[in-house]
């Protein structure tokens, strides 16, 4: 039943969490329905075809499943509470409106030439804005009224107050608390994994054939892969900043 129960966990816990962070898990109402089913009727026979199976009471994992479901369930936990710490509300936005009004005696074409070359002087880091509309006036040669309209986007840059992050002040710091918190849960399962394994290899004798050290073979790997998960997520997370950008939208 244990091994059952084992394999179950790693068919729903492992493969997710080792596809990444950003891999699609669908499950669904359809899913959830069949894999509850699945955990409470599929053990029922089992009991009445275990005598014809061999034994495997050197391969119990009832202990083995318990401390995986654990491990999967809180670095999972503290995932989702390190997202809802990164929900920070909506940056304060600055807004300003200017009306100006010209007197050139020139083609209106050259009127925009000369606002693309001011829109130039303020380019970030000397890259180009990203433009969304341009709406270019259609004069003949007659005097005439004209309309313009130019929409850009200057390029994102990161916002103030993101300076590089020491290990010992972002266990301080409320939004990189529980990142930090979250490598180390997964760097300690990784090492409990390593050290499961260094046992399992320390007491592994062949000519002896101890079967029931498996036990420890399944338990350090199933803690590796959970502890990778930990920090490839928070591996993710680090990586996060905000944008800041600047908005111009000239009407003529």
């Amino acid at each position: 039943m244990g091994l059952f129960y084992f394999g179950f966990s790693v068919l729903l816990l492992l493969r997710p969490l080792e596809s990444g962070v950003a891999a699609p898990a669908n499950v669904g109402m359809r899913g959830l329905i069949g894999l509850i089913l699945a955990v409470i009727f599929v053990p029922v026979p089992l009991p009445f075809v275990a005598s014809g199976l061999p034994s495997l009471d050197w391969l119990s994992q009832n202990v083995q499943t318990l401390f995986l479901l654990l491990a999967a369930l809180f670095g999972a936990d503290l995932y989702f509470v390190v997202l809802m710490h990164q929900m920070t509300g909506l940056p304060p936005t600055n807004m300003a409106r200017e009306q100006t009004s010209l007197s050139m005696n020139c083609h209106p074409k050259q009127l925009l030439d000369e606002l693309d070359r001011t829109l130039q002087d303020t380019w970030v880091e000397r890259s180009p804005n990203r433009r969304y509309a341009k709406t270019v006036p259609l004069i003949d040669s007659g005097a005439d009224t004209f309309a313009a309209e130019l929409v850009e986007e200057s390029q994102p840059m990161s916002g103030t107050g993101q300076n590089r992050v020491e290990p010992g002040a972002a266990f301080v710091m409320p939004r990189y608390r529980f990142i930090a918190w979250l490598d180390v849960v997964g760097v300690a399962l990784i090492a409990l994994g390593v050290a499961w394994l260094l046992v399992f290899g320390a007491k592994l004798r062949p000519e002896v054939g101890d079967v029931h050290l498996f036990s420890l073979l399944t338990l350090g790997l199933a803690m590796l892969v959970v502890g990778h998960y930990c920090l490839r997520a928070g591996h993710v997370l680090w990586g996060r900043f905000d944008f800041v950008s600047r908005l111009v939208w000239v009407e003529m």
